[in-house]
Protein backbone atom coordinates (compact mmCIF):
# COMPACT_ATOMS: atom_id res chain seq x y z
CA UNK A 1 0.00 0.00 0.00
CA UNK A 2 2.71 2.47 1.10
CA UNK A 3 4.49 1.78 -2.44
CA UNK A 4 0.70 2.78 -4.48
CA UNK A 5 1.23 5.95 -2.33
CA UNK A 6 4.30 6.84 -2.80
CA UNK A 7 4.28 6.05 -6.59
CA UNK A 8 1.06 8.06 -7.27
CA UNK A 9 2.91 11.21 -5.24
CA UNK A 10 5.94 10.57 -7.41
CA UNK A 11 3.61 10.61 -10.70
CA UNK A 12 2.06 14.00 -9.18
CA UNK A 13 5.23 15.42 -8.79
CA UNK A 14 6.94 14.39 -12.15
CA UNK A 15 3.87 15.48 -13.93
CA UNK A 16 3.94 19.08 -12.25
CA UNK A 17 7.94 19.98 -12.48
CA UNK A 18 6.99 18.44 -16.54
CA UNK A 19 4.07 21.24 -16.64
CA UNK A 20 6.17 23.81 -14.96
CA UNK A 21 9.43 23.17 -16.93
CA UNK A 22 8.90 21.54 -20.26
CA UNK A 23 5.69 21.92 -21.75
CA UNK A 24 5.50 25.27 -23.19
CA UNK A 25 9.25 24.64 -25.22
CA UNK A 26 7.29 21.70 -26.26
CA UNK A 27 4.51 23.16 -27.62
CA UNK A 28 6.56 25.76 -29.32
CA UNK A 29 8.92 23.41 -30.90
CA UNK A 30 5.31 21.18 -32.32
CA UNK A 31 4.04 24.38 -33.10
CA UNK A 32 6.97 25.79 -35.61
CA UNK A 33 7.74 21.88 -36.90
CA UNK A 34 5.39 20.22 -36.30
CA UNK A 35 1.48 21.65 -36.28
CA UNK A 36 -0.33 18.72 -37.18
CA UNK A 37 1.13 16.92 -34.25
CA UNK A 38 -0.08 19.62 -31.85
CA UNK A 39 -3.46 19.66 -32.94
CA UNK A 40 -3.72 16.07 -33.02
CA UNK A 41 -2.01 16.36 -28.71
CA UNK A 42 -4.62 19.28 -28.45
CA UNK A 43 -7.92 17.22 -29.74
CA UNK A 44 -6.78 14.04 -26.98
CA UNK A 45 -5.95 16.78 -23.94
CA UNK A 46 -9.07 18.88 -24.95
CA UNK A 47 -11.67 16.15 -25.31
CA UNK A 48 -11.62 15.71 -21.48
CA UNK A 49 -13.75 18.69 -21.32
Amino acid sequence: MKGDQYRRRNVKLEVEKWIDEELAEDIEVLAEHHPALLQQLRDVVCEAE
